[in-house]
């Protein structure tokens, strides 16, 4: 068994460009540790700083805002530069902020520091982002891709435990602490990535009549109406996966659970998440992108009601299964932007992740808003729901319909 699966896995690999994913993957999993830091430490800064419901969330919200709107720009000098130096410095950029985090006296200043560090995560995941996928060649792009997400989605699960566990023994500290076990794999990622990429070879595509016409149809789509749907599909999927990932730990302190409780509660999606997006990555070929994205969120739903009325062993199975189906389309979203914008790599990851995790991010503090007036209770209990409309969206016809060919005309009568 374990032969066959090793040969699978090195069938997979052919072609990959081992070092250079190995770098952007485990650089995603320790900047992601921070980030999932982020929810932990306000949600413990609560009383000190005298937050309300919106004033956490819009917190939340503002420090994903400012790692995500710079994506875009990260990702046109990461096509700039062939991605050489951004990665790292990014990682660097954003531990070297975190280690002031506990010395901030007050909660708009502290929300200040983390804005610029916020801006390493910008231009580590659009840079990092187009390096898992380039590293995969011509045949395994989505496959890299899921490698480098599933990673990330390790940091983002282990991140909530590791900082809850941190608080509680050491305070504000155990932040810095983080902090710095992150700063020798910025050396890592250094030694791996210094020389640029090696060009990929284009695949051939034939030049006859019918695919010049087909193209055609679809430029005229892919210009308006399918941006537009993928757009807000991408939106309304952050509003649910985001809100859970950034309101559970909040949901479950108002229920007395100290840090480590509502930290590895809150690390149960994410890790089940992490499983999804390696999975996803797999079905990417194998199953129609646009059917994997919607099926992924509708299944989700029963498992995140779940997740907010179960305890014990019922809630980590509920949270797990509700990650691990909903993060299935996690890095598909990734390559399916990628292909609307080839040979623009970091451009199409810096905005698809940009527009992930911005909207994500308002969208809680809008969260935050609403739970001020009708409890967190019924706000997140509304957001498990939401996946059906997002679904619903991918149900739109999106592209221009063939033309209909002209009937030759019947022969007349012989004379």
């Amino acid at each position: 068994m374990s032969a066959v699966a090793s040969a699978w896995f090195s069938q997979r690999l052919d072609g990959v460009r081992v070092g250079y994913l190995g770098a952007v993957a485990f650089g995603h999993c320790s900047i992601d540790i921070l980030n999932a830091a982020v929810a932990i430490f306000l949600t413990a800064l609560v009383a000190r700083f005298d937050l309300s419901n919106a004033d956490l969330a819009w917190g939340i919200t503002f420090y994903f805002v400012m790692a995500s709107l710079p994506m875009p720009l990260f990702g046109i000098l990461a096509d700039r530069w062939n991605g050489r130096w951004l990665a790292q410095l990014g990682v660097l950029w954003t531990a070297v902020a975190f280690l002031f985090v506990p010395f901030i006296p007050t909660y708009p200043l502290l929300l200040v520091v983390l804005a610029v560090g916020a801006l390493g995560s910008a231009a580590f995941h659009a840079t990092g982002t187009r390096t898992a996928s380039l590293s995969g060649g011509v045949h395994h792009g989505s496959f890299s891709t899921s490698i480098f997400f599933f990673l990330g989605q390790i940091g983002l699960s282990t991140g909530p435990i590791i900082a809850g566990v941190l608080i509680r023994e050491f305070g504000l500290m155990g932040i810095a602490y983080m902090a710095l076990a992150v700063l020798p794999m910025v050396a890592i990622m250094q030694y791996l990535l210094h020389r640029p990429m090696p060009p990929v070879r284009p695949v051939a595509v034939p030049n006859s009549k019918t695919t010049r016409n087909r193209a055609a149809r679809v430029a005229r789509s892919a210009l308006v109406i399918a941006p537009t749907i993928f757009i807000l599909y991408v939106v309304a999927r952050s509003a649910t996966l985001q809100n859970f990932m950034s309101l559970l730990p909040k949901y479950f302190a108002d229920q007395g659970l100290d840090s480590a409780g509502y930290g590895a509660r809150a690390g149960a999606l994410v890790l089940g998440g992490s499983l999804g997006t390696l999975v996803g990555g797999l079905l990417d070929g194998r199953l129609r992108r646009k059917h994997l994205m919607m099926w992924s969120l509708w299944l989700s739903i029963p498992f995140l009601y779940l997740t907010l009325n179960q305890d014990g062993i019922y809630y980590y199975l509920s949270a797990a299964l509700a990650g691990f189906i909903s993060n299935t389309s996690h890095s598909v979203i990734v390559v399916q932007a990628q292909a609307m914008l080839p040979k623009r790599e970091g451009l199409a990851s810096g905005l698809a992740l940009g527009v992930m995790f911005a909207s994500g991010a308002v969208m809680t503090g809008v969260a935050g808003f609403f739970a001020d007036i009708f409890t967190l209770r019924a706000v997140m209990y509304t957001l498990a729901f939401l996946p059906i409309l997002a679904g619903a969206l991918l149900l739109i016809p999106t592209r221009a319909p063939a033309p209909t060919p002209a009937l030759a005309p019947s022969p007349g009568p012989a004379n």
